[in-house]
């Protein structure tokens, strides 16, 4: 499944081979089914009370396959017990992070002035 990048099974496909599957791999199948990515490292530099923050970020794509389609790759910055949030946009095209590949997400981000102090958290 992951030299040919499976990301669908048809659970009609012969029934004798589905549960063949069912007591051997069907877990491992689940798991890996399509893209999986798995944040590996994080890294966040930078001063907030100037404005900047830079992120680094190490993703490893666990899955059998990428996406197909065209994916956001966002930074959101929440603040804790209120709906105030702020998006960062990325230029980064999670249809190139391979099954298998892992992957290195940087990004200098410059804060809004009308974003608030206080503790927030990424998400």
């Amino acid at each position: 499944m992951a030299l040919y990048h499976w990301s669908y099974i048809n659970m009609d496909f012969h029934e004798s081979t589905i549960n063949s599957w069912k007591n051997r791999c069907m877990d491992d199948m689940k798991r890996k089914l399509g893209y999986r990515f798995a944040l590996n490292y994080s890294k966040f530099t930078g001063n907030p009370a100037w404005g900047h923050l830079q992120i680094e970020l190490e993703l490893k794509n666990e899955g059998f396959a990428s996406p197909y389609n065209r994916r956001d790759v966002q930074i959101v910055l929440v603040r804790k017990g209120t709906s105030e949030k702020q998006v960062f946009k990325l230029n980064d095209d999670p249809r190139r992070w391979f099954a298998g590949k892992t992957v290195k997400v940087k990004a200098d981000i410059t804060l809004p002035q009308h974003l608030s102090k206080g503790f927030m958290t990424f998400i």
